[in-house]
C-alpha cells in the first residue's frame, strides 16, 4: 500500500492536521529520506506523478505553468481539508484512466545520503530548495516526513538523530515559559510566529543548544538565507 493510501485511511496517524498542504510537504520529506537511503518507493501514482500534473491542468483548463499539484487542487477547493479529500478523489479518477496500462513506470531516484546535521545546515542556507518557501511549519512537516520514513525503514539512529532528539527536549524544557508543557514545534511557532521569523528563531535556538553541548559552530553556515536576504 502506498503512503497516500495509508494516510487516506487515517490522516492524523501521520499528519498534525487533515490538510493537503501538510500531506504534500510531509510526503516530500518522506520521499527524500527514502531516496537518500537508496530505497525504491511508490510516488503514489505508480510512477505517473508528472502525468497527473498534466491531467489536472487539462481537467481544469489551466495553461501549462509552474504550479504544483497542491496549488492547483487547493485553488479549486474551499479549504485545505476539502483539498485533501479532493486530492484523493482526483487521484482515484486519474488512476482509473491509466489502469489498463499495467506497466510499472516507477523509476529509482537516489539522492546523496546526508545526515540531519547536513540537512539542517542546507535548509539554513536555502530553505526554499527543500520545501518551497521559508515557513517554519513547512520545515517542521518536512522533518516529520523524514523522521517517519527513517522509522518505517527500520534504520538505527546515529549521533545526528540523538542530537535532534536532545534539541527538541531542550526547547521544551528551556524555551516554553509556560506552566503547561507544549511540543517543541508549538513553542517555536508561538514565540516566532508562523512564517519566516519562526524559522529564523528556530536556528537561533539551535545555535544556543549547540553552545550548551560545547559545539557552538555545529549548525552554522558561511551565509544564511536571512543574511543574503538582508544584503540584497
Amino acid at each position: 500500500m502506498s503512503l497516500a493510501d495509508e494516510i487516506r485511511k487515517d490522516p492524523l496517524q501521520y499528519l498534525p492536521e487533515k490538510s493537503l498542504m501538510d500531506f504534500w510537504v510531509f510526503r516530500q520529506g518522506y520521499a527524500m529520506r527514502y531516496a537518500m537511503e537508496c530505497h525504491l518507493r511508490d510516488d503514489d501514482f505508480g510512477g505517473r506523478l508528472r502525468e497527473f500534473e498534466f491531467w489536472l491542468r487539462n481537467k481544469y483548463g489551466i495553461e501549462r505553468d509552474a504550479c504544483s499539484v497542491y496549488r492547483i487542487i487547493n485553488s479549486f477547493s474551499r479549504n485545505d481539508v476539502e483539498a485533501l479529500e479532493n486530492f484523493f478523489a482526483l487521484r482515484d479518477e486519474f488512476l482509473q484512466t491509466v489502469e489498463e496500462d499495467s506497466q510499472d513506470n516507477r523509476q529509482e531516484v537516489h539522492f546523496e545520503r546526508h545526515d540531519l546535521i547536513h540537512i539542517l545546515k542546507g535548509v539554513r542556507e536555502r530553505p526554499a530548495m527543500y520545501f518551497g518557501n521559508t515557513h517554519f511549519r513547512n520545515f517542521y512537516l518536512m522533518m516529520l516526513g523524514d523522521e517517519r520514513a527513517f522509522s518505517d525503514l527500520g534504520l538505527a539512529p546515529g549521533n545526528d538523530r540523538k542530537l535532534w532528539a536532545e534539541f527538541k527536549n531542550w526547547v521544551e524544557k528551556t524555551e516554553n515559559n509556560a506552566q503547561i508543557s507544549r511540543p517543541w514545534h508549538k513553542i517555536v511557532s508561538y514565540w516566532g510566529g508562523s512564517g519566516e521569523s519562526a524559522l529564523e528563531l528556530f536556528y537561533k535556538w539551535l545555535d544556543r543548544f549547540a553552545a550548551t553541548i560545547g559545539q557552538p559552530e555545529l549548525f552554522q553556515v558561511p551565509l544564511t538565507f536571512w543574511q543574503r536576504y538582508r544584503k540584497s
